[in-house]
């Protein structure tokens, strides 16, 4: 009898049970997901470093990202609640996700600078260095008017060159154009240093 009853019962149901765990892990998830974005855009805006030596749990610095969750989490109730009972497999802090949410908010950030550059004339700026691993890099910065008549540089690209020849660097430059869809012929100028491969 107790089993028909609970069957009548729809709150009791598996099928209502299972879609309340659902719709709370789902709550549960976007508190996380929104706090880890959060610290993602923060350390983002003051140009700080992500990741550090011993993320572990142990360590006694486990690099930017992941201390200043752990200060949200320690400072904000609801956000300790959601990563204690939310599943132990999604903490969304990996190095995997620490990626995933800058290049996110780099496309973010890429869109609006497209938005205000429009269908204007620019000059692209162009320097090329290699980093600490000693691979060869080439960043690519706008130049332009904006809406008051100001000249603003934006900053759109660091991409990976293998070869710094004359033509590989133009090649990137083309592929980097077409990804933002500008057109070669809204380009009115070109600032380089004067290096024999730049020019």
């Amino acid at each position: 009898m107790k089993h028909y009853d609970n069957y009548i019962n729809q709150r009791q149901s598996v099928t209502s049970i299972l879609s309340r765990a659902t719709r709370e892990s789902g709550e549960l998830y976007k508190i996380c997901l929104t706090c880890s974005l959060d610290c993602t855009r923060y350390l983002i805006a003051q140009g700080i470093a992500f990741r550090g030596h011993d993320e572990s749990s142990t360590s006694l610095n486990k690099g930017n990202f992941r201390e200043m969750m752990d200060w949200v989490k320690s400072n904000n109730e609801k956000v300790r609640d959601a990563f204690d009972r939310g599943p132990k497999n999604c903490t969304v802090t990996s190095g995997d996700i620490q990626k995933e949410l800058a290049t996110c908010c780099a496309h973010e950030v890429t869109k609006v600078i497209m938005e205000e550059l429009g269908d204007r004339q620019l000059y692209v700026l162009i320097d090329e260095s290699h980093d600490l691993c000693v691979k060869e890099q080439m960043a690519v910065m706008l130049r332009f008017l904006n809406d008051k008549g100001k000249v603003v540089e934006r900053f759109i690209a660091l991409h990976h060159v293998k070869y710094t020849t004359s033509k590989a660097l133009k090649d990137a430059l083309y592929g980097i154009l077409d990804r933002h869809i500008l057109s070669i012929s809204s380009i009115q100028g070109q600032e380089y240093d004067w290096a024999s491969n730049m020019r």
